[in-house]
């Protein structure tokens, strides 16, 4: 079993976001040029650098309250007629999405779930419990277009991640913004250095250095 297999797999990984500040073998990089067309470029152009022709598999978390039935949008004020109503609306339509999606891939690929996992997101919500769910392609391959433009588009997200066993790595499309890329093996990371240097996001660039450097002393 690969690195990266055995982290996804283990309940205490840290498997949230932001994934480039909790990981220290992990680049941030930068995808958006200023249109969602050039950060679908960019993000193609990266994943064509960590993936022969396709992942060894997909990971992504899902919240436990958005499948339970007691799972609803917490009461808040509104301050105009219908507000209420349309928050709601999303919050429905984001969770049938999510069904659909967790269904359609759990069926389709062998797959395992890693339940339970839990992060502390900020003081007010607390801590937030989770399941993980790898499902590996075993040469079925998956719709990379449509996953791609699904994180890029960030109307629904669920911290989908595309696994490289070759590389040992995780891609992880943030938004259209930038996406992180989370390395199980030191000399992936370093391997990878330069060809993704041209995408590193310039206000995180001195700590990638800093990372390459200690990845360098580890080997």
């Amino acid at each position: 079993m690969k690195k990266i297999e055995q982290k996804l797999l283990d309940p205490e990984f840290d498997y949230f976001p932001p994934f480039f500040y909790r990981h220290p073998l992990s680049y941030r990089l930068e995808l958006s040029l200023g249109t969602k067309r050039s950060a679908l470029r960019r993000a193609r152009q990266v994943f064509d650098i960590l993936f022969s022709g396709a992942p060894d598999a997909i990971v992504f978390n899902y919240r436990l309250t958005d499948l339970s039935e007691s799972g609803g949008p917490e009461e808040e004020s509104f301050d105009h007629p219908g507000e209420a109503e349309s928050v709601h609306r999303g919050y429905v339509r984001g969770v049938k999405r999510l069904t659909e999606f967790l269904l359609a891939n759990q069926l389709k690929y062998r797959h395992a779930v890693v339940r339970g996992t839990s992060s502390v997101f900020t003081e007010e919500d607390g801590v937030v419990l989770n399941n993980r769910v790898i499902c590996w392609s075993d040469g079925r391959g998956f719709d990379n277009e449509k996953l791609i433009k699904l994180c890029v588009d960030d109307r629904f997200n669920p911290d989908i991640g595309f696994v490289s066993f070759e590389n040992e790595c995780v891609m992880l499309i943030y938004d259209d913004r930038g996406c992180d890329i989370v390395f199980a093996d030191e000399a992936c990371f370093l391997k990878l250095y330069e060809k993704l240097e041209q995408y590193f996001l310039e206000h995180d660039r001195a700590l990638m250095e800093k990372r390459r450097e200690e990845a360098k002393k580890a080997i």
